[in-house]
């Protein structure tokens, strides 16, 4: 059976072309309510596609969103990957990717990969991207995620809160009693933010600083360790964890430990991990939703803040 074309919806609906391409478009003109129901009800029940490229030709758009995002092999990173796809496809737009892989700092190499999405002529540009982003001149409308445009006046991003992501797990450990605190990990893209959150938390309670250790391989051997640890992410925990194995302490009757970046690997630990989920899913999501009411000059706020959530679970308890 050949696809319906706008020709068959227009002679069933007893209307000219015109007025079913104004329809089926949605363009603002005067037509009844009767004959805009009819013609889709038609439409439906034809299961007509209208032609999208000529579509976007007429209204001087690509239907294209352009992505620069990191270069991650995570299993977690190519979940998140696959559902913006499905999601800008329910809006109607397809995804042009081009993948972050610079050394941090490389704003002229990043600044490429932006040029290059760009000579898509996409209608919008979502920046993601885990280190500083470089001054864009483009005439679409532009969302960021993680970091904040530099050249924008009015720049529209969706930020992660890696700082109340330590806060809160360094906190819970704090309330349920612990005081030796120690805190593992190194990210070249915010170096002091977590850290900086370990700090003011202990300074609030009364604590001295706690230890700093840029990876669990620096843990030390013959030393008494603290009694909990604060790691930068999963990674680090699961080997925090390996590291406390191996010397015969057990988690957490003899040490406590969490996690300020959760992965799906926290719930199948043993004991599971306590952690802090950063939600980057709903911020992917929320940037697109950014861009495209740009796009449709729809109001949108400058900024949304992505809260993270701690999740306690078996690897923490009181120091005994």
């Amino acid at each position: 059976m050949s696809r319906a074309r706008l020709i068959d919806i227009a002679r069933a609906a007893g209307v000219s072309m015109t007025t079913a391409s104004y329809v089926i478009n949605q363009r603002s003109v005067a037509i009844p309510l009767e004959t805009r129901q009819r013609i889709f009800r038609i439409a439906q029940d034809l299961n007509y596609l209208p032609n999208r490229m000529a579509r976007n030709l007429a209204q001087k758009t690509s239907g294209l969103i352009g992505v620069l995002s990191p270069l991650n092999g995570s299993p977690f990173h190519a979940r998140l990957v696959a559902e913006l796809h499905a999601y800008a496809a329910e809006q109607s737009y397809k995804l042009v990717f081009e993948s972050d892989v610079q050394e941090a700092g490389d704003l002229a190499a990043r600044q490429n990969a932006i040029e290059r999405l760009l000579q898509w002529r996409v209608d919008g540009l979502i920046l993601w991207s885990e280190d500083r982003i470089p001054v864009v001149d483009a005439d679409c409308p532009i969302v960021s995620i993680g970091q904040v445009l530099a050249n924008a006046a009015s720049p529209h991003h969706v930020t992660i809160d890696l700082y109340r992501s330590a806060q809160l797990a360094t906190r819970h450990l704090i309330e349920i009693g612990h005081s030796d605190l120690c805190f593992v990990g190194h990210s070249e893209h915010d170096p002091d933010l977590r850290w900086t959150a370990v700090c003011d938390e202990a300074a609030k309670a009364g604590l001295p600083i706690p230890t700093r250790l840029l990876a669990p391989s620096d843990i030390p051997q013959n030393e008494e360790l603290p009694t909990a640890f604060v790691c930068i992410s999963d990674v680090q925990a699961l080997q925090v964890f390996r590291v406390l194995r191996d010397r015969g302490l057990k988690v957490p009757e003899n040490v406590s430990l969490a996690s300020c970046d959760e992965t799906w690997a926290a719930a199948n630990l043993d004991p599971p991990l306590t952690a802090v989920s950063i939600p980057f899913q709903n911020s992917t999501k929320r940037a697109l939703d950014l861009l495209l009411a740009r796009i449709d000059g729809r109001e949108a706020p400058d900024a949304e803040i992505a809260a993270p959530v701690l999740t306690v679970r078996g690897s923490t308890g009181s120091p005994r």
